[in-house]
């Protein structure tokens, strides 16, 4: 009986996990990148754009005064270390840039009742339309002799109106790429 209690908890628990906000992830790996030798890494500080505009609004994950910035930092650093990496500001292997943003999305989703169309009959397909904020995280890993693109990562997630959750989930979207990155 208690067995069974067990299980059904971790089954209930695993289904609240496993609906959360879905991140898709994506990567590649330069042909030429050796990772067996990669053992320490340093963040690289918030790029500047290049037309001279802001960098980003106030509270924007690329201005690296935000706290968006600032916890996404923390989590990527965090996330190379739990994967065997050092933290290495001097002689680091590799170098990590990310960039974050997010834009607004469009979603149309039909809805069939699964009825051939009889316009006699008056029945028709539903259409829904939403728009939603995405929020998209790049990481990218050079090598830090010569700055060469090794690693890219890409991921998005869909963003609500409470900035705590979105920031919640773009710190999960940033572990879930760096979790495809090769282990050290």
């Amino acid at each position: 009986m208690r067995s069974a209690s067990r299980v059904l908890t971790l089954t209930t628990l695993a289904l609240i996990v496993g609906c959360g906000p879905r991140i898709e992830v994506r990567t590649m790996a330069s042909p030429q990148a050796g990772f067996t030798g990669l053992h320490g890494f340093r963040v690289l500080p918030g790029p500047a754009r290049r037309d001279g505009q802001p960098a980003a609004a106030p509270d924007g994950p690329m201005n690296t005064s935000s706290i968006a910035n600032r916890e996404l930092r923390a989590q990527i650093t965090k996330s190379f270390i739990e994967r065997g990496y050092e933290e290495s500001v001097g002689a680091a292997d590799f170098a990590v840039a990310f960039y974050a943003s997010t834009r607004e999305k469009l979603d149309v989703t039909d809805w069939d009742y699964g009825y051939p169309f009889f316009p006699r009959w008056g029945q028709t397909t539903q259409q829904w339309v939403t728009t939603y904020q995405e929020g998209t995280i790049n990481i990218d890993v050079l090598r830090a002799n010569d700055r060469a693109l090794i690693w890219r990562g890409e991921g998005h997630t869909r963003l609500t109106d409470d900035s705590k959750a979105n920031l919640e989930r773009l710190e999960n979207a940033a572990r879930a790429i760096v979790a495809k990155f090769p282990q050290s």
